[in-house]
């Protein structure tokens, strides 16, 4: 009874040993599973967000060129309405010039 007791107690000891170092493996395993799904959706957000502000910085871009195109019409206009009042302003000079060398 005295030796046998001690070999019993010993497998036994090794059987949980085993038994937990399996529970540890899967537990673990479990833990990577969720580790790498986390992993791949909260990268796969991350690219998603980055190519966002990818898209979102190119439509600031054209935005921002649709300005420059919209400035340099407006500037084009300008110089028309300045041309255009400098025309009428040369042709009311002319028609007053005309009135009054036709008065005198």
């Amino acid at each position: 009874v005295f030796v046998v007791v001690p070999y019993l107690a010993v497998v036994v000891l090794l059987v949980v040993v085993v038994l937990v170092a399996v529970l540890v493996d899967v537990v673990v395993l479990f833990l990577d599973i969720v580790v790498l799904f986390f992993g791949n959706v909260l990268g796969n957000k991350v690219v998603l967000l980055c190519q966002d502000v990818v898209l979102l910085d190119n439509d600031v871009v054209l935005v921002g060129q649709n300005a420059v195109l919209l400035g340099k019409d407006v500037v084009f206009l300008g110089q028309d309405v300045v041309l255009l009042f400098l025309v009428v302003v040369v042709v009311l000079v002319v028609v007053f010039v005309f009135v009054v060398d036709g008065m005198t």
